[in-house]
């Protein structure tokens, strides 16, 4: 539970960013994590998060802001899960698959809610293959981040002097390969 008093909120009235003290408001919310081992070698994470914020007043006339208007980059929900096993093969190395999803909720990219520059819920869906050696000296790992090729926007301003939006998405599906030496 946050209140806040003078909150600070940033306006595009032309063509830069301004900062204004200019509302109160009221975040209140939680963040569950669960992490377990059911079976040998079996790794299960979740999370959950929750985040109910809102304005209390707001100088609309300075700010141009609607006081019913969403946080800028606040989702209302963030979910995520995952799964990892560890499997030793013969001579004491390990190989561990796993694979994560996660969720956000819908959210704004600016405190005007600009549909053109907001961003609906979306999941994400990730996967990598490990492998370390008996003693975990070594290790290569092989992942591959957003299997489903998800295109969602990070960012987002809108410029009133030129009626222009501008945004900037992710970098869509990417793989890594990591090695690791422990001494």
């Amino acid at each position: 539970y946050t209140d806040y008093q003078d909150l600070q909120v940033q306006v595009f009235t032309s063509v830069a960013p301004v900062f204004q003290n200019a509302a109160s408001a009221t975040i209140k919310g939680f963040e569950l994590e669960v992490q377990g081992r059911p079976l040998p070698g079996l790794f299960l994470e979740a999370s959950a998060g929750l985040t109910d914020a809102g304005y209390d007043s707001i100088n609309q006339a300075t700010t141009f802001i609607n006081k019913n208007n969403a946080f800028e980059r606040v989702s209302k929900w963030t979910l995520s899960g995952a799964v990892t096993y560890e499997h030793e093969l013969a001579g004491g190395s390990k190989l561990r698959p796993r694979v994560d999803w996660s969720y956000r909720s819908r959210f704004y990219n600016n405190t005007f809610n600009t549909p053109q520059i907001g961003q609906k819920g979306y999941h994400l869906v990730n996967a990598s293959l490990g492998w370390t050696s008996q003693g975990d000296h070594f290790g290569v790992t092989a992942g591959l981040k957003n299997i489903a090729k998800k295109r969602y926007l990070i960012s987002g301003i809108t410029v009133d002097a030129v009626q222009a939006f501008e945004g900037v998405y992710n970098r869509g599906r990417e793989w890594s390969l990591t090695a690791s030496f422990k001494y």
